[in-house]
């Protein structure tokens, strides 16, 4: 679930021409590191920690649709898993 939400998260807000999705796994130690990178122009600093609230949209919810859950979702997933 957390994929997935990360790759629709993705594909709704990259706002490159050509939209593209990296994903990186690497061991560190026990645990897996996997990163989710794309070539859109990125998230303000000041709006970083807002992503991952209830309900958080940072744009238009008319042109993305959703309810501005999918990473607060995420982040509940990993943090009862045990990661970050």
């Amino acid at each position: 679930q957390v994929f997935i939400n990360l790759i629709s998260n993705a594909r709704k807000y990259c706002d490159a021409e050509r939209p593209e999705l990296t994903i990186k796994v690497r061991r560190k130690g026990s645990r897996i590191e996997v990163d989710f990178i794309d070539n859109g122009s990125g998230i303000a600093k000041k709006s970083q920690s807002l992503i991952f609230e209830k309900f958080a949209r940072l744009t238009d919810t008319s042109r993305a649709g959703g309810a501005g859950l999918g990473l607060a979702i995420c982040r509940e997933i990993m943090a009862n898993l045990g990661g970050s």
